[in-house]
């Protein structure tokens, strides 16, 4: 029967839907279903609320940390409220976040420019020992860029990061771009192990200045860049 519910979920297009496919879970008795909760939430946040998405989490006998974090997720853009709270009864019950959890939850401060929450998950970061997680880290040092508009603390997060990627670099390239930093940023862009992942950049910032300093430098990689 569960299977069954989870197809029907799956082809629910209105909030109508939604809601009815909901009172079958509930007449089945399987409201405390982890797998079928999953795939509720999300699409009651998406055609409903997501207040209604947290009365179906509310209705889970032994929520796991893979049901507790779409719900942090689904709070993104939505409501801080839920995010903190979520993520709160997790700590309380006792249960381990992973990169996913403190990546939707940075996601989720970040939408709404909320700098000093974003320090504290950071906080919880180190402490937990999750500071090398690439996920975690450039989440945080775009947080950090955008709500917090100290390029200091964001350039740290990035100098103590033991591994980083082409989202790493990008993002505080980007960074520096968006500032107006454009020396900055082409420095940082010759110290990357390799320039030619680099792309998109121009598309931040002022193209015509990136195109022009990025000639100049790199002697036809920035042409490169701005096609990419």
């Amino acid at each position: 029967m569960e299977r069954r519910v989870a197809v029907i979920l799956q082809k629910c297009k209105k909030g109508k839907q939604v809601k009815q496919t909901h009172v079958q879970i509930l007449i089945n008795g399987l409201k405390g279903s982890n797998f079928l909760a999953i795939k509720l939430m999300t699409l009651s946040s998406e055609f409903i609320s997501l207040d209604y998405a947290a009365k179906v989490f509310d209705d889970l006998r032994t929520p796991d940390l893979i049901s507790y974090n779409p719900l942090i997720k689904c709070s993104i853009g939505s409501s801080i409220r839920v995010a903190t709270t979520t993520y709160n009864r997790m700590r309380e019950k006792g249960i381990s976040s992973n990169s996913y959890t403190l990546t939707f939850l940075l996601r989720c401060y970040e939408s709404f420019n909320k700098f000093e929450l974003g320090e504290r998950v950071h906080g919880h970061v180190l402490r937990m020992g999750i500071a090398s997680g690439l996920f975690v880290m450039n989440t945080l040092m775009d947080l950090y860029a955008k709500c917090g508009g100290s390029l200091d603390i964001a350039r740290k997060v990035l100098d103590e990061m033991p591994e980083r990627d082409i989202v790493t670099w990008n993002t505080m390239i980007r960074t520096y771009m968006s500032n107006g930093d454009i020396d900055t940023a082409v420095k940082l862009f010759e110290s990357m192990p390799d320039r030619n992942l680099v792309s998109g950049l121009a598309k931040i910032g002022n193209m015509e200045s990136a195109k022009r300093v990025f000639q100049d430098r790199e002697h036809g990689i920035g042409c490169s860049l701005i096609q990419c």
